[in-house]
């Protein structure tokens, strides 16, 4: 892994198990006075399982896609495609 995948990774990581911790936090706390602790305490719990899932598994994931749908699979030719008319 490269460079620009492992920050990528790190960024992905930050902001999906934030926005997550923070929509656990909100929906089981509510918005109330121990909601900034809950949510830095579950942030850093879910950020040590994001990172290494997406560094470790996500790539495998892509490899088991790919053997579906190939780097030149193309939508069928019947699909509804936007264009200015």
């Amino acid at each position: 892994m490269n460079r620009k995948q492992f920050l990528s990774n790190v960024v992905m990581s930050v902001f999906m198990s934030g926005c997550m911790s923070l929509t656990m936090a909100v929906v089981n706390l509510g918005l109330g006075p121990h909601l900034p602790y809950a949510w830095a305490r579950g942030w850093a719990i879910s950020f040590l399982v994001a990172l290494p899932l997406v560094c470790f598994i996500v790539p495998r994931l892509h490899s088991i896609v790919g053997r579906f749908c190939p780097e030149d699979c193309t939508p069928p030719s019947d699909s509804v495609s936007v264009s200015d008319e």
